[in-house]
């Protein structure tokens, strides 16, 4: 597709943090509710390892109401130290 290889997954935060020390990434899709470990664990360690060379992170989640928007704005904001 498009000169592209086949786009890796993980089944779990875990696995997409360990994914992401292995290999640099320029783009991650990140889904906040995910077993074993959840988006928010696994941004932190991604954001703090020097082995992921700091890829943008793209973060999801099926929670649609306005809270949950705002509550995920404000604690990924926090987690990489940006507001707005």
């Amino acid at each position: 597709m498009l000169g592209y290889k086949d786009i890796p997954s993980a089944s779990n935060g875990l696995e997409g943090f360990e994914m992401a020390e292995k290999t640099h990434y320029d783009v991650i899709l990140m889904d906040i509710q995910m077993p074993v470990m959840d988006g928010y664990t696994s941004l932190e360690r991604i954001m703090s390892s020097p082995l992921t060379g700091q890829p943008c992170v793209v973060a999801l989640t099926a929670n649609a109401d306005m809270v949950s928007q705002a509550q995920v704005h404000g604690d990924l904001a926090d987690q990489v130290g940006h507001s707005g």
